[in-house]
């Protein structure tokens, strides 16, 4: 029951965060010289981050919000070494990635379309927005609140194999053909290989 409860907050969590992502649609179809959904999706984001900490909204327990959220500061000494971990983790990702697609014909990306009047600044701006609602809001649900409720209950490696499982069950929607059709745990991996 734990688990279950602790997935349906996650995701309440996650959704709460990025209803407001919608506002991008809608600067791309209005007003696309300026990236005006920044503004509001910026505002949301604090005031999101402040109540799940549990800084705003006394009435709802903030102390259970702060430890499920689990956002802890990080001591000056550490930021260096945690930015050069970091970069490494991303390296080792691109070059993971490069020789994956040597191995196996890896799911094209969807191609970013925008108005052609749409200036890159704007784009470029709209896509940073997107990626630190993103990284805000799946680490709040998912590192967070999901997490941290499983642990507390049934250990870090039951949390972290949920957290993980449900993860890529809603990321899944994305490329559902090429992800069951490439998974080494699939009679089709030879197929993939092939190409």
């Amino acid at each position: 029951m734990t688990i279950l409860l602790a997935v349906a907050i996650g995701v309440v969590v996650l959704l709460a965060g990025n209803w407001i992502a919608a506002l991008t649609s809608v600067n791309l179809a209005h007003g696309t010289s300026v990236p005006w959904a920044i503004v509001p999706i910026a505002l949301w984001l604090v005031a999101y981050w402040q109540f799940l900490g549990g800084k705003w909204g006394a009435d709802f327990d903030p102390a259970t919000r702060r430890a499920n959220l689990r956002a802890n500061k990080v001591p000056s000494r550490l930021w260096v070494p945690s930015l050069g971990a970091g970069l490494l983790g991303f390296a080792t990702l691109l070059a993971g990635l490069s020789l994956a697609a040597r191995l196996v014909a890896l799911p094209a990306g969807a191609p970013i379309s925008t108005p052609p009047d749409m200036p890159v600044i704007t784009v470029v701006l709209l896509l940073t927005m997107q990626s630190i609602m993103a990284g805000v809001t799946e680490e709040a649900a998912f590192r967070g609140y999901m997490q941290s409720l499983i642990e507390r209950k049934h250990g870090l490696m039951l949390a972290i194999l949920v957290n993980g499982i449900v993860f890529g069950l809603l990321h899944f929607s994305s490329h559902p053909r090429d992800v069951s059709s490439c998974s080494p745990t699939t009679l089709r991996w030879r197929r993939c290989t092939a190409d």
